[in-house]
């Protein structure tokens, strides 16, 4: 019986140590460090980063005026991973 809790007691500090490594790489994605906004455009989501408002991150999007990165995907998770792809490879259109 003591065996069996000990395994178990190991089976769930393993699965919270996963989770705690988890959200530490969460946290240090570009879509998060940079405090991207997500919202949905023309039937996609965006996930534009590097501004500290959201009205104004929309705003300068629909005007194609502003020179930061934007993500775009079917789902939020689509859109910022999209985010994180262009900023490790550089490839992202800049609008000024």
């Amino acid at each position: 019986m003591l065996e069996e809790l000990q395994a178990e007691y190991l089976k769930e500090r393993i699965k919270t140590e996963r989770l705690r490594q988890e959200m530490i790489v969460d946290r240090l994605r570009p879509s998060t460090l940079y405090r991207s906004f997500l919202y949905f455009d023309e039937g996609q989501w965006v996930c534009v980063g590097g501004l500290e408002d959201e009205q104004l991150a929309q705003e300068l999007h629909d005007k194609d005026v502003t020179s930061t990165i934007y993500g775009y995907g079917e789902s939020p998770e689509d859109a910022m991973e999209d985010f994180d792809r262009a900023w490790h490879t550089g490839e992202f259109e800049i609008k000024i």
